[in-house]
């Protein structure tokens, strides 16, 4: 339905788009929250004209859902922000920068409250930024790695598997380190 787009659809996506934002806001479902997050990644891939009209929204209310206590639905937004970073890559290269700069900043924050879900949190979005936006983030690598490192000694697997999951993992997201190790020869060592 989100791949045929014609006018009929638009007030039904637009729908859509609201529910799913209200349920990542007020929510205590965890299943509503995972399903949301499910129907923002699909709009974004299926019909990313409509759901770039509601990025805004998207930036806001994705930020919650990254560091949740499960584990499901902090990878389910790092899923849905990188399809929505997969659209901001086609986009002019002002309003884009603008935008991940911002957003970047933002994420940076997750991981100050302490908690082991927000680091999780906060290395999904850096690994969907660093997947979808390199040529933003070639930059900031180093700073990134830097930041990164100082999580190398967690206790909690689910964080390790994060930094270090390899090709070869049943997981569909490469870890923070192979990625930074492509493109960066300093690292790959």
């Amino acid at each position: 339905m989100l791949r045929v787009g014609n006018s009929y659809l638009s007030e039904f996506i637009d729908s859509i788009l609201s529910d799913a934002f209200r349920n990542l806001e007020f929510s205590r479902d965890d299943y509503k929250r995972l399903l949301s997050l499910l129907i923002l990644q699909k709009v974004a891939n299926n019909s990313p004209t409509h759901f770039y009209q509601h990025i805004q929204a998207f930036r806001e209310k994705i930020l919650a859902p990254l560091k949740d206590k499960q584990i499901l639905i902090r990878e389910a937004a790092a899923d849905a922000l990188s399809a929505c970073l997969i659209i901001m890559q086609q986009r002019e290269n002002q309003k884009k920068n603008d935008f991940y700069f911002e957003f970047l900043e933002r994420i940076e924050e997750l991981p100050k409250d302490g908690r082991n879900e927000s680091i999780h949190g906060y290395l999904l979005s850096i690994n969907s930024f660093l997947n979808n936006s390199l040529e933003f983030c070639d930059s900031r690598i180093e700073a990134i790695y830097t930041r990164i490192q100082t999580y190398f000694n967690t206790k909690e697997p689910y964080i390790k598997i994060t930094i270090i999951r390899c090709w070869f993992c049943p997981q569909s997201q490469i870890g923070l380190i192979p990625v930074i190790a492509r493109f960066m020869n300093t690292y790959a060592h």
